[in-house]
């Protein structure tokens, strides 16, 4: 048997388990997304649009999945911003995630006349899955924070219970905003928040 067939095997099936991997995580992250965003119905910038008025977290939880129509792109265009989520990496990972789902075959796979395929599957499929992990424990981060703000809130604070895993991931939801976005104290006391110069 020629070591070349089991090489191609081999790497197939480790392309497929990228894949995979990448599909799940992807689906995790716009999940987690919109779990956040289903407690903000009563923001701004949900109320412009019907599709997020109306959202509450029971719908989200328990109702027909035909309701929930916003994509993961449109969620992060949307709430990126209040949630301090926008960044390059977060356009990145919409991006990519996007790619994989609409033209991974084509891109990497498909023979077409004139057209010239990627060849960096596997590397570029690995690179999506470490950014998505990462983001997943930014918002992991920011739940944790909203935790303990709500129990804050509601003097409760005695209830505060954060594992070792909360803290580093509210350490990497901070590093993350303090990262991407640019704080600026007004005279009137205010402060204006902008994406920092390295994120566009």
């Amino acid at each position: 048997m020629d070591g070349s067939v089991d090489d191609d095997g081999e790497a197939k099936v480790r392309e497929m388990t990228l894949l995979g991997t990448s599909l799940i995580l992807a689906q995790k992250f716009e999940f987690a997304l919109y779990g956040i965003v289903a407690h903000l119905s009563h923001i701004p910038e949900a109320q412009q649009e019907k599709r997020f008025r109306e959202l509450t977290p029971e719908a989200f939880l328990r109702g027909d999945l035909s309701d929930l129509k916003a994509t993961l792109g449109q969620l992060a265009a949307k709430f990126g911003k209040p949630l301090l989520l926008s960044s390059n990496e977060l356009d990145k990972l919409v991006e990519d995630r996007n790619l994989i789902a609409h033209n991974y075959w084509r891109t990497f796979h498909a023979d077409i006349d004139g057209i010239c395929r990627r060849q960096d599957a596997e590397p570029f499929l690995t690179r999506f899955i470490s950014l998505t992990e990462h983001l997943l424990k930014v918002i992991s981060g920011l739940l944790a924070r909203l935790r303990v703000e709500a129990a804050l809130k509601e003097h409760r604070e005695t209830e505060i219970n954060l594992g070792d895993d909360d803290l580093v991931n509210m350490l990497l939801h901070f590093g993350h905003v303090h990262r991407h976005l640019t704080f600026t104290h007004e005279s009137d006391g205010s402060v204006t928040v902008r994406p920092s110069i390295n994120d566009g």
